[in-house]
Order: C-alpha cells, then sequence, then structure tokens
C-alpha cells in the first residue's frame, strides 16, 4: 500500500511539472508588465531618471492624443506600450499608458528580477532588447 502511494505522489508531481502547474515556468511569451514595476528596483539615479522619463514627451505621449484619438488602434501603437500584446495579469492597460520603458526595451517578465537586471548579459537572454535605430523606428518613422 505505501509502495502505491509512492507512486501516486510521483504522477502527481511529474504531472505538475509537465504541464507547467508547479511554477517557476516561464510564460509561453514574455509579457509587458509596466514601468510601476521598473521603478520599484531602480534607485538612485535611476529613481532620478525615472521621474525624468515621467515629465518627458514619452511619459505623456498618451495624455497627448485627444478625443477619439486615444481609442485608435493607429494612435495607441505608438502611444502606449505593448498595445495589443500579452500583459501581465496585475497589469491593466491603464498601466501601459505613454511610453515606457518596455516600449524600447521589450517586455519585462522574464527580465525583471534584480539578479536577472544585475547581470547585462543574463537580462539580455531573458528578452532585454537593446535599443537601436530600428526600435526607435517602430514609432519614429
Amino acid at each position: 500500500m505505501i509502495a502505491g502511494r509512492l507512486d501516486i505522489r510521483a504522477l502527481v508531481i511529474t504531472t505538475l511539472l509537465v504541464c507547467g502547474l508547479a511554477g517557476g515556468v516561464r510564460a509561453a511569451e514574455p509579457l509587458y508588465i509596466g514601468a510601476k514595476f521598473c521603478r520599484t528596483c531602480h534607485s538612485g539615479s535611476d529613481r532620478e531618471r525615472y521621474h525624468l522619463w515621467l515629465e518627458s514627451r514619452h511619459g505623456k505621449a498618451f495624455d497627448s492624443l485627444v478625443g477619439a484619438r486615444k481609442t485608435d488602434p493607429e494612435c495607441l501603437g505608438c502611444h502606449t506600450t505593448g498595445y495589443g500584446k500579452p500583459m501581465s495579469e496585475s497589469t491593466s492597460e491603464r498601466d501601459l499608458r505613454g511610453v515606457q520603458c518596455e516600449a524600447c526595451h521589450g517586455p519585462g517578465s522574464e527580465y525583471k528580477s534584480m539578479r536577472v537586471m544585475k547581470d547585462p548579459d543574463l537580462a539580455r537572454q531573458n528578452g532585454l532588447w537593446d535599443v537601436n535605430r530600428e526600435v526607435c523606428l517602430g514609432c519614429h518613422r
């Protein structure tokens, strides 16, 4: 009887791992999380940089839209972050207004942890984009 219980436990654990229900499993694709998560870890000069961004034209990009443009997908693609792309369950469309960190650096769900961000190579391996001309030309055509 004890052997039977152990086999069932092993089967349940294996099933959870294979199905991705045991935690620590990556999402099918990186998710947008919003600058509110970026802000929490950045300190010192980075915190000042965050506040400078918040008051910048990029930070206020959504606010520059008037009337029906606030709901126009052609406008939202550049005036919000990750428009129409998967976002974290704890993130809302409101959280992604403006041209935020992830608009230029890519969705942050996989590179957001301090352990990953402290290692630039590991951050890139986990989805952090290097900002280059092509990234900017996505909106600045």
